[in-house]
């Protein structure tokens, strides 16, 4: 039946479809409100089950090709219930874009909310493959604010300079509490205050490491199940240890045989793990596993439907998912010791500025220019790593779609909580945990004047 459905991309599933509507098919609407709820639900259940399926296709066979390095589903919060075939791009993209016309013949409002946010998976993993291509043929790459749309869903923007120096300031207040001094307006002082602290608070063993990280992940996630309502105890994973050259120090797995937390030793990481670092890390990755088990449950409490939990990468669930592990510390108001506040504020810097550093290389600027300007937010960074960090993030199709998602969705979830106040966190905490929801939904659910909101055009050159 796979090779069957197989065919030559058509004049809508070229390199640019998913910039255009789709358009073309010659089958009738369905008439959704003419059916009976029994023939609506059917239809609505086939549909989410063959994109379920074809999705699952598509990460097994790429795991298959890379020994599990790479994938495409980032988290398995819903199975299939067939037997997976692993299936090659090449047969998957295709249904890819049959599945967003039926989506669009049955209507987007005529679905659950959590649709529209499968539909820009499936425009995001049918781009993905198209770069991916791109790359692997020498080819050209698409231009940068065109492909991250087309990933995420919404452009990249800069964040505000005061933005960065707010959050410089608060790592500052941190930092000062540990007892070391430094002048806030040098930043050679800042690097060694921090250097300092990192000789005298650096985690020397791997054991080391995963008991720091499992004594404040567990802590937190206390707090955390309180402010949400649920028990999260269920929450459940292992740490497996990596040596990769890649930007990331630890990545959460949620999959059908179980849940891991890759942690990496690479060389390029390992010097970074401090007591602080780690309690950040504590903080942001327990909480991808916490949203993992809320919405697992959520499926079976028939609030969302089982589509919702295949949930892809790179693609729009990143805004929620990294912006909620960005931010849970602030908006659950978490008691944070001040190692656990130097971590979680560093890291904020870091992506904020690196977020806004890939988008002055992506319109033109050096790599060597860039570094001397984003250098004094990544105060724990070497000049060779943030060079590495630009490059990577400006020439990796996987980087290109990812790593500005962090700084991004970070500087916009705190501007709901600094507009709206305090009153906003719980609110933010408990929806965000139980729905999974495009960068849109989640904002303009909350205030259409994003533009007041964030200091930018959240959407520049139309919608």
């Amino acid at each position: 039946m796979a090779t069957e459905r197989a065919r030559t991309p058509g004049p809508n599933q070229g390199p640019d479809s998913y910039m255009r509507p789709i358009e073309g098919d010659s089958r009738d609407p369905i008439p959704f409100y003419g059916l009976s709820e029994t023939e609506r639900k059917k239809a609505k259940e086939k549909l989410s089950k063959a994109i379920i399926s074809d999705i699952s296709a598509l990460d097994f066979w790429v795991r298959q090709q890379t020994n599990g390095t790479d994938f495409r589903v980032d988290m398995y919060v819903a199975k299939p219930e067939e037997p997976i075939e692993p299936q090659p791009p090449e047969v998957i993209v295709p249904r890819l874009q049959e599945h967003r016309q039926e989506m669009q013949r049955i209507g987007l409002k005529n679905l659950p909310p959590e649709f529209t946010l499968v539909d820009l998976r499936l425009a995001a993993l049918i781009a993905y493959e198209i770069e991916l291509q791109k790359t692997r043929l020498g080819e050209p790459q698409t231009e940068y604010q065109d492909y991250f749309r087309s990933i995420n869903g919404y452009p990249p923007r800069l964040i505000p300079e005061q933005a960065l120096d707010d959050s410089m300031d608060q790592m500052f207040d941190a930092l000062e509490k540990t007892g070391l001094r430094f002048t806030r307006t040098k930043p050679i002082s800042v690097q060694v205050a921090l250097r300092t602290y990192n000789m005298f608070n650096h985690l020397r063993t791997l054991q080391d490491i995963e008991a720091h990280y499992w004594r404040f992940a567990r802590r937190y996630r206390f707090q955390l199940g309180i402010l949400i309502g649920e028990d999260l105890n269920d929450v459940n994973y292992q740490v497996v240890w990596k040596s990769e050259d890649k930007f990331w120090k630890a990545w959460e797995r949620i999959q059908l045989d179980g849940n891991e937390l890759w942690m990496n030793e690479h060389p390029r990481h390992i010097g970074e793990y401090n007591n602080a670092v780690v309690e950040g890390y504590s903080v942001h990755e327990d909480p991808h596993f916490v949203q993992g088990e809320v919405l697992r449950r959520e499926i079976r409490r028939r609030n969302l439907d089982p589509v919702a939990g295949i949930i892809t990468i790179p693609g729009p669930d990143s805004f929620q998912l990294e912006g909620l592990a960005q931010t849970t510390a602030d908006l659950g108001d978490l008691e944070l010791t001040t190692d656990g506040r130097l971590g979680v504020t560093l890291y904020r810097s870091e992506k904020r500025a690196l977020s806004n550093g890939l988008f002055y290389v992506a319109s033109g600027a050096s790599v060597e220019e860039v570094t001397e300007t984003i250098r004094k937010y990544m105060p724990l960074k070497s000049i060779d790593e943030i060079r590495k960090l630009l490059r990577e993030g400006t020439t990796k199709p996987f980087e290109r779609a990812y790593l500005s998602v962090y700084g991004i969705s970070d500087y916009e979830l705190l501007q709901l909580q600094q507009k709206f106040g305090s009153g906003i966190r719980s609110f933010l905490l408990r929806n965000l945990y139980h729905n999974i929801r495009t960068r849109d939904q989640i904002m303009r659910g909350i205030t259409l004047d994003l533009e007041s909101l964030l200091g930018y055009d959240p959407y520049p050159r139309g919608k």
